[in-house]
């Protein structure tokens, strides 16, 4: 199961949770709380180690995540009279777009730079370990390691 479905998953759960009760202080405080705690998630998607912590933090954003754009949405409904709400939605969305479309290509922009075997490496606290790697792939052009 790849982040996707495990974002997916845990903001349906968010989405029921978040609608029990009502949330203390304003819809734009309550927005940057939870944007936070997704960003302190993904982080630490990227920085433990194991599974299992990356399925629990995956699943704690996706809670968050729904929360997000609940308290996003109520907000635009609460600042748009009736007539404008489905033209605020629609540039809403559309900015939400135009971020997922720059974070790919930073992604993409960031892949042609820095192998993911590199990556690898650097997260596990040692450069040698992408190199094992790539030697163990026959992946030495040298042929000196």
């Amino acid at each position: 199961m790849g982040a996707g479905p495990l974002l997916a998953v845990g903001a349906a759960v968010g989405s029921f949770v978040y609608g029990l009760r009502r949330r203390p202080g304003r819809l734009g405080t309550q927005s940057v709380v939870l944007m936070s705690g997704v960003s302190g998630c993904l982080v630490l998607v990227a920085v433990l180690p194991g599974v299992a912590w990356l399925f629990a933090a995956l699943g704690v954003a996706g809670v968050l995540q729904a929360g997000v754009l609940l308290t996003r949405n109520l907000a635009l409904r609460e600042a748009l009279p009736p007539s404008a709400l489905a033209a605020g939605c629609s540039v809403m969305y559309a900015g939400v777009g135009a971020g997922y479309a720059a974070s790919g290509s930073l992604a993409g922009g960031l892949l042609s730079v820095v192998s993911p075997a590199a990556a690898e490496g650097a997260r596990s606290g040692g450069g040698d370990v992408a190199e094992r790697a790539a030697v163990g792939r026959g992946g030495d052009p040298e042929r000196g390691l």
